[in-house]
């Protein structure tokens, strides 16, 4: 470091807690008297410790932004300045708030650094970078050794599985997952991250981590900080129960959307054991069920109904013509069987009236020479008389549910005339987009659309 180079220092202050602000204040001092041995420091700005916003960019403080544009100008004058953040143990724990990163860019020939205090009278001065990567360090230690740590279950929490407790004083909320019961509660829970602003995929974790929880109390999740370095996106998936009595709860969270309006979990049950073919009838199930609609498996007197309202010019314009009766039959027979071990095409009906709509589900795909083999494909057909009322949408998007809450399948596709503009309108609405890569021929001239969708999209959409 060259002798008397040019420094702007940058402090912060706590003045609501006397004794830890002197004690801050001191340890400032002796750094920027170790500092005056190598640097000409020509100015010290400051802020108030913990203060907002949540993010915990340094930015928008008004200390800090008088530092940065003094050492620009000291830089624009000397060719070059440093702008040194000066740490102290009696503030904060593990110093969270740095700026970010990208500063080392936008400021031109300002080379920012964080001096911290490794013990007693002992300083230390290391890039933003580095000193970000040991708060991250921190972070993960500190998670890591609460991890499904139990606390009681405060009289007020909020209703619901997740319970956020603030710390005002450390600005950071904490996660647990809660028990109210009176037995203990076997959890399991699984964690994608990706960070905000990218395209980056979503994590894939390749395993689950079990917690006990206690009765009337809480496990240890996870706890957000402000200030740190990447803002990161949680996809978290909870199996709570045992043997086949499981519920199984999604949630996304992204630190700006820590509100008390977003902690719902969306819960729903699912039998986790490999079901055999004889005790999984759709026939003694409950049916899927929407507001207006209910779907279930097929039955003998589903034919003629089907014929009738659906086997129309206007309704197989884009799915290869009228069929013939033998087809007709052909097909009901093939969604029965599938219906009563699991995925099919299942029959919609109206609740209102009982009355027959189509058919709308989901099956695997077992064309050899289809660039979509052994993929779940989603697919309505409803009579022509229904069209302009949602019942497609309002079908499609239980079934997607179902299949990616219950079932928990990693991805579903829909093959769609390029010219059915209405079911690729359909599509779209749930979340789906065309794969550019799967384009599909249909019967003679015909050109198909493959659209998909992702568990990450789908629960993107939630």
């Amino acid at each position: 470091m060259a002798e008397a180079y040019s420094c702007i220092t940058y402090a912060r202050s706590r003045p609501e807690e006397r004794r830890a602000d002197a004690y801050a204040q001191d340890q400032q001092d002796a750094a920027e008297k170790v500092l005056s041995r190598s640097y000409r420091i020509l100015g010290r700005f400051g802020d108030t410790e913990f203060a907002d916003p949540f993010s915990g960019w340094l930015e928008p403080r008004p200390g800090w932004k008088m530092a940065c544009a003094e050492a620009q100008q000291i830089a624009r004058e000397d060719g070059a300045c440093d702008l040194v953040i000066l740490t102290a143990n009696g503030i904060g724990t593990g110093d969270p708030y740095l700026p970010g990163t990208h500063l080392t860019e936008d400021l031109e020939n300002v080379r920012i650094q964080v001096c911290c205090s490794e013990r007693a009278g002992h300083y230390q001065l290391v890039s933003l970078h580095d000193a970000h990567a040991r708060f991250q360090g921190q972070n993960e230690r500190e998670r890591t050794r609460h991890s499904g740590v139990p606390i009681r279950l405060p009289s007020n929490h909020p209703k619901g599985e997740l319970f956020f407790q603030p710390d005002h004083r450390r600005k950071q909320l904490t996660a647990y997952y809660c028990n109210p019961g009176h037995t203990p509660l076997e959890l399991r829970w699984q964690t994608f991250t990706r960070r905000l602003a990218t395209d980056d995929h979503w994590s894939d974790p390749q395993c689950w981590t079990d917690f006990r929880v206690p009765p009337n109390s809480a496990a240890y999740l996870h706890s957000f900080f402000q200030g740190e370095p990447e803002g990161e996106a949680h996809w978290w998936r909870f199996k709570s129960g045992k043997d086949r009595e499981i519920a199984v709860g999604n949630i996304l969270i992204a630190p700006s959307a820590l509100t008390p309006g977003f902690r719902a979990l969306r819960c729903y049950r699912y039998e986790p054991i490999a079901l055999r073919r004889t005790d999984f009838q759709w026939q003694s199930k409950p049916s899927l069920r929407t507001q207006r609609l209910r779907m279930r498996n097929w039955s003998p007197a589903d034919a003629a109904k089907y014929a009738r309202l659906c086997n129309t010019e206007e309704v197989m314009r884009f799915l290869g013509g009228v069929q013939s009766e033998a087809e007709i039959a052909a097909d009901i027979d093939y969604f029965s069987e599938l219906g009563k071990i699991g995925l099919t095409y299942w029959v919609v009906e109206r609740m209102d009236d009982d009355a027959f709509l189509g058919f709308c589900g989901a099956i695997i795909v077992e064309e050899e020479d289809s660039p979509i083999q052994g993929a779940v494909e989603i697919g309505w057909r409803l009579s022509s008389d229904v069209w302009g009322h949602g019942y497609a949408y309002e079908a499609a998007a239980e079934v997607l549910r179902c299949l990616f809450e219950e079932m928990q399948v990693k991805a579903v596709v829909a093959r769609i005339d390029r010219q059915n503009q209405a079911s690729q309108r359909v599509a779209e609405r749930l979340g789906m987009t065309i794969n550019d890569n799967l384009q599909h021929a249909g019967e003679g001239e015909q050109v198909l659309d493959v659209f998909s969708i992702n568990e990450c999209a789908y629960w993107r959409t939630k």
